[in-house]
């Protein structure tokens, strides 16, 4: 029945093509050419009859024999394939892989990827999977699977290829910006599926909430985190969405909620009225107004841009970090038969004050690169008026001021420490401390 559909098709087709033109087409001929003024509705159909004619030229004349069914999907793909790196063909285990992501549960390395034509590109390596273990970062280019190429594989089967059973093994041919050339990495496939929050109180009684995806029970797992650490009397709150490749978007919607009168989040606009629409907050805030900090760089996207964005635009919050990836886009899921979906980018995100994040990502108030921090002189070759031979003895007693000193280390040593391993969240909690002591 698909053949004779098809070959029907080709037929009406093929016989617009070589029919007569209407009668209200306008035609001038020149030297014998004749040049056809065409609407929008004539041109699509010409442009029908030569896909008509391509199609008839592959199945009858390509080396090996192809079958409809393949010829009529590689042209659904490449109608998608040529539209934006967000839109594309999802067949049966591609569908159900997405929403895996949603839920958190899939076997992988855990990387959030685009095709970036001849290679795939990192968005992020998520928290705790083995990508992030074996050390890979947003903006790497894979270019090497099991070191075959993966221009020679394709790009849409490389990235299928990066998820598969659980304890296997791929190695990665990866380029990273630099002169390190190529950088080949084992990593073992693992289930992924990593709570998307977690939270702690950090030095000074600061609260600390990692969000490594928006998954769909996201934001009820934020205002868990959130009420736990103000029943422990925390004085600011840092969310971290550095690395954070996006998600749900109502995920994104219900946790800048907690932090925001009923206000507007996030607006999208499409080419139909269908495909425009407001996502506002309806709750009061439920953060006491604590200061606030939100961590970026250029692996946060979507999603996190879109919370980012609606707590900046607000002024509840201040970024720290580097901008974030752009990705402003909104792709609808659309089933097409039992066993295929196309996944279609049908509008873009807007920031509250009417901002478009696409291509441009979220600025954050305070510019920090990540970076390698060394001490230039270690505290202990620090010469003080104590180390002075002869020295006067303090007038508040000695053993207090040592004891003093010694907490005062502790903390010095506890600062530096975080500063090494991670000096945006350093320079995140001095910018709230200071928020802090604003409002006292």
């Amino acid at each position: 029945m698909k053949r004779l559909l098809t070959t029907a098709f080709l037929s009406t087709l093929c016989s617009l093509s070589y029919g007569q033109q209407p009668a209200d087409d306008q035609q001038n001929t020149t030297n014998g050419l004749t040049e056809v003024q065409l609407d929008s509705s004539q041109m699509a159909i010409q442009s029908l009859r030569e896909f008509a004619h391509v199609y008839e030229q592959i199945r009858l004349n390509y080396v090996t024999p192809l079958d409809d069914e393949t010829m009529l999907e590689n042209a659904v793909r490449g109608l998608l394939n040529n539209l934006d790196p967000h839109s594309a063909y999802l067949e049966l285990d591609a569908y159900n892989d997405l929403q895996d992501s949603s839920t958190g549960g899939y076997g992988g390395i855990g990387v959030e990827v685009l095709d970036d034509g001849s290679a795939i590109r990192v968005i992020t390596a998520i928290d705790g999977t083995p990508a992030a273990k074996v050390g890979i970062q947003a903006n790497d280019l894979i270019v090497q699977l099991n070191g075959e190429p993966v221009q020679a594989i394709g790009v849409d089967e490389a990235i299928d290829a990066l998820r598969g059973e659980p304890n296997s093994t791929l190695q990665l041919g990866i380029i990273r910006g630099g002169d390190e050339g190529l950088i080949e990495v084992d990593v073992t496939r693992e289930i992924i599926n990593i709570p998307s929050v977690r939270s702690e109180v950090l030095t000074d009684d600061i609260g600390y909430i990692r969000l490594s995806q928006f998954q769909l029970d996201s934001g009820r797992e934020v205002q868990t985190a959130l009420q736990t650490l103000l029943a422990q009397g925390i004085k600011g709150l840092i969310i971290d969405i550095r690395n954070n490749p996006g998600g749900v978007i109502d995920a994104a919607r219900d946790i800048a909620d907690l932090f925001l009168p009923p206000s507007l989040i996030v607006s999208t606009r499409g080419q139909s009225d269908r495909m425009s629409n407001e996502l506002r907050g309806t709750t009061e805030d439920q953060s006491n107004q604590i200061p606030l900090v939100v961590l970026i760089n250029e692996g946060s996207a979507s999603a996190s841009e879109i919370l980012a964005g609606a707590l900046k635009d607000h002024n509840r919050a201040v970024l720290v970090g580097t901008r974030s990836f752009g990705k402003g886009s909104v792709q609808s899921v659309v089933p097409i038969s039992e066993t295929a979906a196309i996944k279609l980018t049908t509008g873009l995100f807007f920031t509250p004050n009417g901002t478009s994040i696409q291509a441009r990502g979220i600025v954050p108030d305070v510019l920090i690169e990540r970076a390698r921090i060394a001490e230039m002189q270690p505290r202990n070759l620090w010469v003080s008026e104590a180390d002075l031979s002869g020295h006067l003895l303090n007038a508040e007693g000695l053993d207090d001021i040592n004891t003093q000193i010694r907490t005062n280390d502790a903390k010095l040593d506890e600062a530096a420490e975080l500063f090494q391993s991670d000096n945006q969240l350093s320079v995140a909690l001095s910018v709230i401390k200071g928020m802090s002591l604003s409002q006292r």
